[in-house]
């Protein structure tokens, strides 16, 4: 739980991390007065959170050239802010503006070529515009400009448009930082963290994300709130720890949500509150982080706090899927294997299960094996690929897994190894628990196929059997109770009396048997 944070990426456009706009800090260009009124009274609408009013201003302005607007009205139609969402329209904007030597905007655009986001995907144009703004980051940021300098930081810290260097990065965030750039101050702390090219200081890095804290930093918060929690560079404090993951979750940090969910679901640092809880689950799980989506589906799919709904539980296990959650490929598997009829889809199922085995889901390559074993959701049987699939999840220790390993050595030409090998992996999945393995090696200690023949044992397997709900398990007690003679009767009867319930059961209803019989029959 405690590393998530560490591989979450928020933000959507590749390495960038913008979190507000500043057109302010690009510097002046010759047609700036063009259009220049009416970017400003979009600024000032702007300001009062009239977005529709602000989009119309920049809108205005961008027609007339103005480069800083078309920028402005990039960033509009790439949230939906003051317009609906229009990625094809953001595009356009971001291509105009990056043309005038905006930077914000180069580097808008040349994340939409490397994720292929409206536009085809083109590394080399990508790195193009990159390079483009590499440059005018640059410039901006000798002249003192903070939040060019942050960015400089990020291209250097990821190799973007410039040579990879993590010590230049280094620097550059040191710079912005110094001039109370939240961003940077975050990164720079993540840098004293782990010693990246600066010298690892864990008290350092607290106080960079204090400093970047109290600006509003969700992220800083979550980060300071793990070191508060750890007693990392700080003295450990649950209670403030607690209190940090709060402010980040409300500043929107996803994983910081989950994490509440996680302590309000267990009650760890705080009472225990599964409404609160599935309150924070559900607000991770809007943002697209997976595990809260796949907790969200379990959620659904179980019924807990709120009603059974298998349709919205595979919604968010879909959303979890996308995300690179195996966990979640194989719950839909599950269903459309063995979910309600109406949905059952072997071949979806099969296609589910195959994702997830690739994943290394253990479960999920047991099931596969089974798929293949026997002919579900694939055109014919394959016992070799069963069979592989099956030993895959054996060696894991899947119980399951382990018995059908076991009748596949036992299908295959009898020698001495293989038995011995049968015999093992058996006694294996019977010891794991796996119900079937119990009963097939009840019976057969019972009456003595392929092992010593040893009743008493074969009574205890049978019994660990059935007391799974096995019914074939319950079904062979009765009969060898009526049909085994004292010997059986014996050993049923002092299992019983250590309470084992089964025993109790098979035994009661043997002696009420003969007690009709002996009324029915004197």
């Amino acid at each position: 739980m405690k590393e998530d944070h560490k591989r979450d990426h928020k933000s959507g456009k590749s390495f960038l991390r913008i979190f507000s706009f500043r057109w302010t800090e690009h510097r002046k260009r010759k047609n700036e007065f063009r259009g220049n009124d009416e970017f400003a009274k979009g600024e000032e609408a702007l300001a009062t959170g009239d977005s529709k009013s602000a989009f119309e201003h920049f809108e205005k302005a961008a027609r007339l050239g103005n480069a800083e607007a078309q920028c402005a009205l990039a960033w509009c139609y790439e949230n939906g802010d003051g317009v609906p969402k229009d990625l094809l329209q953001a595009v356009k904007w971001w291509r105009k503006s990056a043309k005038q030597g905006i930077s914000t905007s180069q580097l808008m655009l040349a994340s939409h070529y490397e994720n292929g986001e409206s536009v085809m995907q083109n590394t080399s144009k990508a790195n193009k515009w990159y390079r483009a703004a590499a440059a005018s980051l640059y410039k901006e940021a000798e002249q003192g400009y903070a939040g060019a300098q942050y960015l400089l930081g990020e291209l250097y810290r990821h190799g973007k448009g410039v040579k990879k260097d993590l010590n230049e990065a280094a620097q550059w965030y040191r710079k912005a930082a110094e001039q109370g750039n939240a961003e940077a101050q975050y990164a720079l702390a993540s840098f004293h963290l782990h010693g990246i090219y600066v010298d690892h200081n864990p008290a350092k890095a607290v106080k960079w994300l204090k400093e970047s804290a109290m600006q509003g930093n969700a992220d800083a918060e979550f980060t300071l709130a793990n070191c508060y929690e750890h007693g990392n560079g700080v003295l450990e404090s649950k209670k403030t720890a607690f209190n940090l993951y709060l402010r980040s979750a409300r500043h929107g940090n996803r994983v910081a949500q989950y994490y509440l969910y996680q302590f309000y679901e267990s009650g760890n640092i705080v009472r225990k509150n599964e409404v609160k809880a599935f309150k924070w689950l559900y607000k991770s799980a809007k943002q697209g982080y997976r595990d809260a989506a796949y907790e969200l589906g379990l959620c659904y799919a179980n019924g807990k706090v709120v009603c059974k709904n298998m349709s919205k539980a595979i919604e968010w296990y879909q959303v979890a899927a996308e995300g690179g959650c195996f966990g979640a490929w194989y719950r839909m598997g599950q269903y459309f294997m063995y979910g309600d009829k109406a949905e059952r889809n072997e071949r979806k199922a099969f296609q589910c299960f195959e994702i997830a085995a690739w994943g290394n889901h253990t479960e999920a390559k047991y099931e596969l094996g089974l798929c293949l074993d026997q002919g579900k959701g694939v055109l014919v049987k394959n016992k070799a690929k069963a069979a592989m699939w099956f030993r895959e999840a054996a060696d894991q220790r899947h119980p399951g897994a382990i018995y059908y390993l076991s009748t596949y050595y036992e299908a295959i030409r009898q020698t001495p190894e293989n038995r011995k090998m049968a015999k093992m992996l058996l006694h294996d999945a019977a010891n794991l628990g796996f119900a079937e393995a119990q009963y097939a090696l009840g019976t057969r200690y019972y009456n003595g196929i392929g092992l010593r023949k040893g009743r008493i044992e074969g009574i205890m397997w049978l019994l660990k059997a059935a007391g799974q709900k096995h019914e074939k398990a319950y079904a062979a007690l009765m009969q060898y109770i009526e049909l085994g003679g004292k010997e059986v009767q014996n050993a049923l009867s002092m299992y019983a009396r250590r309470g084992n319930p089964v025993a109790q059961e098979v035994v009661s209803h043997f002696k009420d048997k003969q007690a009709i019989e002996a009324i029915t029959y004197p």
